[in-house]
């Protein structure tokens, strides 16, 4: 998944065809394709209405492994209501700038603006710990805005 001394960088966006442009501008940027996830890969999780933090399959896997305890229910949240989730792995430190500058456009979206609207309707999260897993932890020196940046601890 995300290697020793690695990056992932993420960012949820309100379509699946800002995400899929978003992918590929990761990928023009020089990020090797099989390293860039848009999740969830099948809409009919959302439409039907299941977990998608815990859904199995790749997801279940990222949500276990990438997301700190703290950022757990704000992306699967996210994607409850609809977002999309692109992905960047194991991004090496010279691809790094490129991935932020790749996500952080006008069609991405603040997690954090996200967050405090919902709280203000009454949203407190799930309550659930996140799968167990080796955790990650989010590295605000190198994140922008709509921008995460998490590595391994």
């Amino acid at each position: 998944m995300v290697g020793t001394g690695s990056a992932a960088v993420t960012a949820i966006f309100d379509s699946r065809v800002e995400a899929e442009a978003a992918a590929q501008r990761l990928i023009d940027a020089g990020i090797p394709a099989a390293q860039v996830k848009v999740m969830p890969e099948n809409p009919n999780i959302q439409a039907e209405g299941r977990d998608v933090g815990t859904e199995g399959g790749f997801l279940g896997a990222l949500f276990s492994v990438l997301f700190p305890r703290d950022d757990h229910d704000a992306y699967e949240e996210a994607l409850r209501r609809g977002g999309i989730l692109v992905v960047a792995e194991d991004v090496p430190a010279g691809l790094h700038e490129a991935a932020l500058a790749a996500l952080d456009q006008e069609d991405a979206l603040d997690l954090d603006e996200r967050v405090a609207a919902w709280k203000l309707e009454g949203w407190s999260g799930s309550g659930a710990a996140a799968m167990p897993g080796r955790e990650m932890r989010r590295d605000p020196g190198r994140s922008r805005g709509r921008v995460r940046t998490y590595r391994a601890d």
